[in-house]
């Protein structure tokens, strides 16, 4: 599930429309074009004055896949606007859009952004998606706790995570990622998702960038819901 840091993975990502091959500004350009008309069809949602936009990806591999970003131009997870407000909130709005639009249960639901490395497009977004059966498997089954654990991770398909459990998306899972030792010195480096709990709350899981990969927890995401 973890791919190197190469031409291959840099290019992966959300396909645009009207874009013959994937720019770092694509997403940024879209963005600007669903507020001047967002009665466009990739529009889903124009929320100017609450400073989001969801935009459908318009890949054709992934059929259920929205992309929350803001109405304002943030990099991504390593912009200092991921503390404050509006984005900071991002997480409750991606989690309400997504309980509209994704057919699936709670625990079937997911959130996640990408590290620096992980990324196409230099305009934060986060995935909004169905989550997949093998991440749901693993961490229905993992003794997770209210904090970052040190060890042992939860592994999906050969890959490590360390996840948390949270009551609320307040805090902003922004601000308790801080708290995982190292992320705060390397926000760049990381990737955040987070998943329902069959049970209630949240699980919030993270993956930091390592030497020859990216850290990427859209891979926890299965953007066919099974189709």
């Amino acid at each position: 599930m973890r791919r190197a840091i190469a031409v291959a993975a840099l290019l992966a990502g959300c396909a645009l429309p009207q874009e013959s091959g994937p720019r770092s500004d694509g997403l940024l350009r879209q963005m600007r074009s669903c507020l001047a008309d967002p009665d466009q069809r990739p529009c889903t949602l124009v929320e100017a004055s609450r400073g989001f936009v969801v935009i459908k990806d318009r890949d054709r591999t992934k059929p259920y896949a929205w992309l929350l970003v803001p109405s304002t131009d943030v990099t991504g997870i390593e912009d200092p606007a991921v503390f404050e407000a509006p984005v900071a909130g991002f997480w409750q709005i991606g989690w309400q859009v997504g309980r509209r639009l994704v057919p699936a249960p709670p625990e079937g639901l997911g959130l996640a952004i990408n590290s620096v490395a992980g990324r196409s497009q230099n305009l934060l977004h986060i995935h909004v998606s169905c989550v997949a059966p093998e991440a749901r498997a693993a961490l229905a089954s993992a003794p997770i706790g209210t904090d970052w654990a040190a060890e042992p991770f939860i592994e999906v398909e050969g890959q490590r995570f360390n996840a948390r459990r949270v009551d609320r998306l307040e805090p902003s899972p922004f601000l308790l990622l801080r708290d995982l030792p190292g992320a705060a010195e390397d926000m760049g480096g990381q990737s955040l998702a987070v998943i329902g709990a069959a049970d209630g709350g949240y699980f919030l899981v993270t993956d930091s960038t390592a030497p020859g990969v990216a850290a990427e927890t859209e891979a926890l995401l299965d953007e066919t819901c099974g189709a």
